[in-house]
């Protein structure tokens, strides 16, 4: 799995609607992708998909869906 790319530019209080599938845009910089396996479940969590020992599995973290809960997420995700 490629590492996704943490920008600290990214906005990280905004809250994201359900169903994005990309970090919000900035003045010049074309909207980046969600990797697969994350995606914005509620407006009350960001939820990771993954395989662990043969089963599909997911969790759910908590909070506003923000691009920052979802950087957390990818951060997760990878490590798994």
């Amino acid at each position: 799995m490629a590492r996704a790319k943490l920008r600290p530019t990214d906005v990280g209080n905004a809250t994201l609607p359900v169903g994005a599938t990309h970090f919000p845009t900035h003045e010049g910089v074309a909207p980046e992708p969600f990797p697969p396996g994350i995606s914005i479940r509620s407006g009350r969590g960001v939820q990771i998909e993954f395989m662990w020992d043969g089963r599909r599995c997911t969790e759910t973290l908590k909070g506003p869906p923000t691009a920052a809960l979802v950087r957390q997420a990818i951060v997760k995700r990878q490590a798994v």
